[in-house]
């Protein structure tokens, strides 16, 4: 992976190789358009809307500029300026992960309580007739 740290990939390439070296479970979908209540600086034409999936399920949004979005970086300060943008969010995701799948397993290893059945109010009667008639076995 050291050598596609200082390649020339886009910022789109770039997301999705960091991601998918996560985990299979990721994919990034752009979107042309977006609500306008949700985002209201977004540009038709000219923004993005990204959104990162987990199995699917979107877990993640934000806006970027088509040209930044896709554009190759060819030069090491734009490499670096766009790995200050992706790189947190990979770790806040990766960290979001690591969280979850501890919080996961923690839950998982600790041993399910059997819940004691409670009786009901109309066997417990049943029963006290039974008995109250001398039909208890």
């Amino acid at each position: 992976m050291s050598n596609f740290k200082t390649s020339s990939v886009s910022y789109e390439e770039y997301m999705k190789n960091e991601l998918d070296f996560i985990s299979k479970n990721f994919s990034v979908k752009t979107y042309k358009t977006a609500g306008d209540e949700k985002w209201e600086g977004f540009e038709r034409g000219i923004d993005l809307r990204i959104q990162i999936q987990w199995k699917g399920q979107s877990i993640y949004e934000f806006l970027v500029e088509k040209p930044f979005w896709y554009q190759r970086n060819t030069n090491k300060e734009d490499r670096d300026y766009m790995r200050k943008w992706a790189d947190p969010k990979i770790e806040m995701i990766k960290s979001g992960l690591v969280r979850k799948s501890t919080i996961v397993s923690r839950t998982k290893s600790q041993p399910k309580q059997k819940s004691k059945k409670s009786n009901n109010i109309s066997y417990t009667q049943e029963l006290f007739e039974k008995a109250k008639h001398g039909n208890v076995k």
